[in-house]
């Protein structure tokens, strides 16, 4: 008679609840090598996003320095970034402080990341302003005054 009842008690045990560790770590690999798989492409994204941000803020400039133009009959005083955000700020051209997407500060000449060049000629009232790409080894863009 024990014998039975032992049986019966084994049949009437249930499955222990959750997740062996085999299948945790079988999960956990496959995320792993999804993530592996996909981080470096979205990260790619995020610099190609920047450097388009930097792009359009060159362009941004050259409306500032045409407005400038067009306003003084003259371009600005400015050979450098600094300067020349200075001196558009002030003169009510540019509202809104520019930021580097790279480094999330103002714009300068010495930034290592997504650096704007500026040169303004007041003798031939001509302009430069060149983008570069995260690394500042590649001109996104360069805008030469017509």
């Amino acid at each position: 008679m024990k014998l039975r009842n032992q049986k019966s008690n084994r049949q009437n045990t249930k499955p222990p609840n959750g997740f062996s560790l085999l299948e945790v770590l079988i999960v956990m690999a496959i995320v792993g090598i999804l993530t592996a798989t996909t981080l470096p492409k979205f990260s790619g994204l995020i610099t190609k996003t920047k450097e388009t941000s930097v792009k359009a803020i060159a362009h941004s400039i050259e409306l500032a320095i045409e407005s400038h133009k067009s306003i003084y009959q003259s371009v600005p005083d400015a050979q450098s970034i600094e300067t020349l955000l200075v001196a558009l700020q002030t003169k009510g051209i540019l509202t809104t402080p520019l930021q580097n997407p790279f480094t999330h500060e103002p714009f300068q000449a010495a930034d290592t990341s997504g650096k704007i060049e500026v040169n303004c000629d007041t003798s031939n009232q001509s302009y430069t302003v060149k983008a570069y790409s995260k690394k500042n080894t590649t001109i996104l863009l360069e805008i030469n005054s017509p």
